[in-house]
C-alpha cells in the first residue's frame, strides 16, 4: 500500500508597527510533496517508510519589530528578517504485535530559534527568534501496549533524539 501527494502554498504576508513605521513583507511559493509506503509481512509484522516536506512559520508577532516590555527587566523584540523553516522529514516505522519501534529523521533549513540575550548599557534581558542555517534531528522511538484489563490499555514510549544546531546567533557560530 502506498500513497502519494503533493501540496503547493502561496504564501504573501505584511505587518506593519505603528510607532515605529517599521514593515515587513515576506513573499513565496513552495512545493511540498509526500509519500508513504507500507508492507505487511503478516498479520503481526509490518514496515511504514515515510517521507514529507513540510514548513514552520515564525509567530507572526515576532516578526513586527516591535519591543514588548514583560517587566522593568525583561523584553521581548520582533525580527522582521526571520524566514519560516523549511524540514525534509523521514521516518521508518516497524511494527510487531503491537509493539513499533521508529526511526525519524529531520533537516530544516533555517531553523527557527528563540534567543535570549542581555543588552550591554541597560543589562535588560531580551528574548527574540532567530534563524539557524541547519537543523537536524535524528531519533529512535519505541511503543508497547500493555493490557493492564480487556477494558484498560496502558502504553510506555520512550523517545530518544540528537539534535545539531548549526549556524550563527547573534554573530556567535553554533555547532
Amino acid at each position: 500500500e502506498h500513497e502519494l501527494g503533493l501540496r503547493i502554498e502561496h504564501t504573501k504576508a505584511t505587518g506593519q508597527e505603528f510607532t515605529t513605521n517599521n514593515e515587513f513583507y515576506q513573499k513565496y511559493t513552495k512545493v511540498f510533496p509526500s509519500l508513504s509506503i507500507q508492507y505487511q509481512f503478516n498479520n503481526k509484522n509490518n514496515i511504514n517508510i515515510i517521507y514529507n516536506k513540510s514548513i514552520k512559520r515564525p509567530p507572526y508577532k515576532s516578526l513586527i519589530s516591535y519591543t514588548y516590555y514583560i517587566d522593568s527587566l525583561n523584553q521581548i523584540i520582533g525580527n522582521p528578517n526571520l524566514k519560516p523553516a523549511f524540514s525534509n522529514n523521514f521516518e521508518i516505522n516497524y511494527t510487531h504485535n503491537n509493539i513499533t519501534i521508529t526511526a525519524n529523521y529531520n533537516s530544516s533549513n533555517d531553523g527557527i530559534v528563540r534567543v535570549y540575550g542581555q543588552t550591554s548599557s541597560s543589562k535588560l534581558v531580551y528574548q527574540t527568534y532567530e534563524n539557524l542555517n541547519n537543523l537536524r534531528i535524528f531519533g529512535l522511538a519505541l511503543s508497547i501496549p500493555i493490557n493492564i484489563q480487556n477494558w484498560w490499555k496502558y502504553y510506555t514510549y520512550i523517545y530518544i533524539y540528537n539534535t545539531h544546531y548549526k549556524g550563527s546567533i547573534t554573530a556567535n557560530p553554533v555547532n
